[in-house]
C-alpha cells in the first residue's frame, strides 16, 4: 500500500513541476530577444480570421475589399468591420452604420468595442486596436475598394501573406488603415515600425493565402520577403 501512496505522489509532484515550468515559460520566462517567441494567441486569431474570411467568400462569392468607399471613393471603414457577422459579433454589425465613416458620431461609439479577437495577448495599443492586418497593393489579396476571389487567389503562390502581425500602429479594428506594400519596409521588425512587426525581436506571425499561420523572423531576406508579398525588387 506504501509502494502505491508513495508512486501516487511522485507523479502528482512530477505534474506539479511540469505545470509550474509551463507557467514559467509562458508567462513569467523574461526574453532577451535573442531566441524569437510565437505567440499562440496570434496563431489562433490568425486561424479563426481565416475561417471567417473564408464563410464571408461562401455567402458573397468574394472576399471582403481592404475597405469599403462612399460614392466619391472615400474609404469608409475596415474589412474587419464586414467579419463582424461571421466572428459571432453580429449585433455589433447590425448597429454599424454601413453608409457613414467608422469615426462617425454614431459609429465611433461602436468602433470603441474590444474584440479579443483582433488582438494578441500583449496588445499595449488601446483596447480597440488591431494587430492583424492587410497588406494593400500590387496584384495581392487586398487591393483597396476592390474584391478578389479564390479563382484570383489560384494565380498566387500558397506562400503570398494574407494577413500579417503588427504591434507598433495605433489602428483601431474598424479604421480602414493597414499596411501598404508600396511603402513598407521589406523587414520583419524594422525600426521603423512601418511594416509586419510581432511581439519581439524575434519575429511575427502571418497568415498565408493557403490557410496555414507561420512564424517569419528577423532574419528573413527582402527578396524571400519581396516574394510572399508578390512585390519585385529593382535590380
Amino acid at each position: 500500500m506504501r509502494k502505491y501512496i508513495w508512486l501516487a505522489n511522485a507523479l502528482f509532484g512530477l505534474v506539479l513541476c511540469f505545470g509550474i515550468m509551463i507557467i514559467w515559460l509562458t508567462f513569467i520566462s523574461p526574453n532577451d530577444g535573442r531566441a524569437p517567441t510565437i505567440d499562440m494567441t496570434t496563431h489562433q486569431n490568425l486561424r479563426v480570421l481565416a475561417v471567417a474570411l473564408n464563410h464571408y467568400h461562401d455567402d458573397f462569392g468574394c472576399y471582403p475589399p481592404t475597405w469599403v468607399s462612399d460614392e466619391n471613393r472615400r474609404p469608409l471603414y475596415s474589412w474587419r468591420v464586414l467579419l463582424l457577422p461571421y466572428l459571432d459579433n453580429k449585433l455589433v454589425y447590425e448597429q454599424f452604420h454601413l453608409d457613414e465613416p467608422w469615426d462617425s458620431p454614431h459609429n465611433k461609439k461602436l468602433s470603441k468595442t474590444y474584440f479579443p479577437m483582433f488582438q494578441n495577448r500583449r496588445n499595449k495599443l488601446g483596447s480597440a486596436t488591431t494587430n492583424y492586418v492587410a497588406i494593400v497593393g500590387g496584384i495581392g489579396p487586398w487591393r483597396g475598394s476592390e474584391s478578389v476571389s479564390k479563382s484570383d487567389f489560384a494565380s498566387m503562390p500558397a506562400s503570398t501573406i494574407w494577413l500579417a502581425e503588427q504591434n507598433v500602429k495605433q489602428i483601431n479594428w474598424a479604421e480602414p488603415r493597414d499596411l501598404n506594400m508600396t511603402k513598407m519596409p521589406l523587414r520583419i521588425n524594422d525600426r521603423s515600425g512601418d511594416g509586419i512587426s510581432g511581439i519581439s525581436d524575434g519575429g511575427a506571425n502571418v497568415l498565408l493565402i493557403d490557410g496555414k499561420v507561420i512564424f517569419l523572423t528577423d532574419e528573413m531576406s527582402e527578396k524571400q520577403l519581396a516574394n510572399m508579398l508578390g512585390v519585385e525588387l529593382d535590380k
